[in-house]
Formats: C-alpha cells, structure tokens, sequence
C-alpha cells in the first residue's frame, strides 16, 4: 500500500479536486491508504477551495489535509507530509497532475522487487 502526497500552494482548488477524483478512480483500493494534501501557506486554504470547485464527496479515497502557516517550500512540506504519513511506501505528485489507469502496480512491484529502489512514474505532455 501507498500513501499519496500531493502539495499545493494556491493551486486551483478544481485541480486538486481533479487530482484526488483521479486518484480514487484510477487507483486500486487495496493499493492505496490514504491520500494526503500539504497546503503549503495557500492565501486561502486548499481544502476550501476544492470546496468551492465542488468538493470530493463520495470518492472512496480517505484524504488528509495538513497545512502550514508558514512557508515550507516544496521539500519542507513533502518533509512534513512523509512525517505524517500512515505508509512507508510514499508517492509525492504535483497537485496539478493527474493519474492513469494502472499508474500504480508497476510501481509497487518495483519496489516490491528492490525495496531500496526509487520509482518514478513517467509524466505524459499533452499536446
């Protein structure tokens, strides 16, 4: 099992909605634990925004949200993300992207293969 973590900094509050939407349905249940969004010192928190983009409700992912009231930077909060999270397989993704079908699994195997290894999932450019 995987915890996502995902950090925003006034990002789009429907980019993160996208995001955590594609995650749950894109995702095996079994696979993945939790998902954990780091609000970065938004201006405006980034729960409230994906409120206001139309919230998650009913998607089957359980997410977190931590935020700071101060700045961390990219790597202070995936620092602090890593801290909390319930996994100790971690998969860090930009709030702005979004997952495909089956992103996961070869993932995990690799991992599972070569518990030292650093996986990285390959990022599409859409045209």
């Amino acid at each position: 099992m995987a915890s996502v973590i995902i950090i925003a900094h006034n990002e789009a509050g429907c980019a993160i909605r996208r995001n955590l939407i594609a995650l749950s349905e894109r995702t095996p249940p079994r696979l993945l634990e939790e998902g954990i969004v780091v609000d970065d010192s938004s201006s405006a928190p980034a729960e409230s925004a994906v409120l206001e983009a139309g919230g998650i409700g009913g998607i089957q992912l359980q997410v977190r949200w931590l935020r700071s009231e101060t700045r961390l930077g990219v790597a202070g909060a995936r620092q602090h993300a890593a801290v909390e999270a319930r996994c100790s397989v971690l998969v860090f993704l930009d709030a702005h992207c979004v997952v495909q079908r089956g992103w996961l699994p070869p993932m995990l195997q690799l991992l599972a293969a070569s518990p030292r290894a650093v996986a990285l999932p390959a990022i599409e450019t859409i045209d």
